[in-house]
């Protein structure tokens, strides 16, 4: 059992789960498994937690959705749905990394792709669109 499960059915945890702790519990089973990289994914009924082992992302333990406030009203072609602000650490598309970039995530199967929004797209020098290519141009 690793130890955010271990964490989350504590007595403790069940009364109040405490972010500090709940990371913590984290990294130290990044640590334990020599992770390269942890992934924290919003899933339908849980909060996937997972880590990278020699190239393979293994499931680590699964968070309560409660954990994400989806307390942001957002209006997509689909109509209305809540969200959940998060901050990405790293964004990289193609050649282009961006660290701390803000983001929305809507519950599964509230939209059938992603988005990239405005929050990315002003860290860029410039970007275009033609016909159906969108042109990203990142800062030298």
């Amino acid at each position: 059992m690793s130890y955010t499960e271990q964490y989350l059915q504590s007595e403790g945890a069940q009364q109040q789960l405490e972010i500090p702790v709940l990371v913590n519990c984290m990294v130290q089973d990044a640590i334990h498994l020599a992770a390269s990289d942890l992934h924290i994914e919003p899933w339908e009924k849980s909060i996937a937690v997972r880590a990278r082992v020699n190239g393979v992302l293994t499931e680590v333990a699964h968070l309560p959705l409660e954990l994400l406030e989806y307390d942001v009203d957002v209006e997509t072609a689909g109509g209305h749905t809540k969200a959940a602000r998060l901050t990405l650490d790293r964004l990289a598309i193609g050649k282009l990394v961006e660290r701390s970039v803000p983001a929305l995530v809507v519950p599964r199967g509230q939209m059938k792709t992603n988005l990239l929004g405005m929050s990315y797209l002003d860290r860029l020098e410039s970007w275009e669109v033609h016909a159906d290519r969108l042109m990203l141009h990142g800062y030298p």
